[in-house]
């Protein structure tokens, strides 16, 4: 019986095998994640605006929390120096920065706060934690109730091919918030004579977001399009969020000896976004 060789490959010569694995690639493997940042940093923008007509400075024009107070200097020089020692040398800070911006991570987490934020609605408040809370609480992201002016909970994101099964360093860590009876945000906000102002907070619900990176491909995909497609793709992601949370509530009480305090504001939490996951959302 003959042999017959691949097209254009030569007895005893060497194989290209990457012109088949290009083939085997996944469309979001293939895409320029950095084209969104100008969409998603006036998205952002937009939020912030809109924001700190409640709270006047409380949102940088990149949806994060600024730093102010006593403190405020002497937290952003952390926090340049952690940046500095993230870069590899105060040298490559500029072109770490850059990059960080338009690391598919740093994409995930703008663009959730923006599907959460349209989601939830006007009650609520979605910010990205200060790089601050970031680097040195775990915290990417919070909600905060407007009308209590109690931050809900805060997320720590994780954008992995696992998705909703997370991993393994993000469960160590949910599980060490656990332990401390929840997390903690420097900069923070609570309800003072009717008026949202400026505060520490405690032991709050903490939560990890796993996300895979199909399911960001398509969410900033769609968002970008806009219409019933991004109006689709926020409600997928966000049930598939909340499912996760529901997991996460689950691993709690199921542990022998639970925070019982920390496991009834979770369950709160997690009561009122099942709430808001209604069929009027898909209207």
């Amino acid at each position: 019986m003959s042999i017959e060789y691949l097209k254009d490959v030569q007895v005893g010569g060497k194989i290209d095998l990457s012109r088949f694995n290009k083939d085997r690639q996944r469309p979001e493997d293939k895409f320029s994640w950095e084209k969104f940042s100008p969409f998603l940093d006036q998205e952002l923008k937009n939020l912030a605006e809109e924001s700190n007509q409640e709270l006047e400075g409380f949102l940088k024009s990149d949806g994060r929390i600024s730093l102010a107070g006593p403190d405020e200097r002497s937290d952003q020089d952390l926090v340049d120096q952690q940046e500095i020692a993230f870069a590899g040398g105060r040298e490559k800070l500029a072109a770490w920065r850059a990059s960080h911006e338009k690391n598919p991570a740093t994409l995930a987490e703008k663009s959730l706060t923006i599907a959460l934020s349209k989601i939830l609605g006007k009650g609520y408040l979605v910010a990205r934690a200060c790089e601050y809370d970031d680097y040195n609480n775990g915290v990417d992201q919070v909600i905060i109730d407007k009308e209590t002016g109690k931050v809900l909970c805060g997320f720590d994101e994780v954008l992995s091919r696992e998705g909703l099964a997370g991993s393994p360093k993000k469960e160590k860590k949910f599980q060490q918030s656990i332990d401390r009876g929840g997390a903690r945000i420097k900069y923070g906000v609570a309800l003072k004579d009717e008026q949202l102002v400026r505060a520490k907070v405690e032991n709050i619900p903490a939560f990890y977001l796993p996300v895979s990176k199909e399911d960001l491909y398509s969410l900033l995909s769609s968002q970008q399009a806009g219409g019933a497609a991004r109006q689709t793709a926020e409600i997928n992601i966000f049930n598939k969020l909340l499912e996760s949370l529901q997991s996460q509530v689950a691993l709690l009480n199921n542990q022998a000896n639970p925070n019982f305090g920390l496991l009834k504001n979770m369950r709160v939490v997690l009561e009122k976004l099942e709430k808001i996951n209604q069929p009027a959302l898909a209207a």
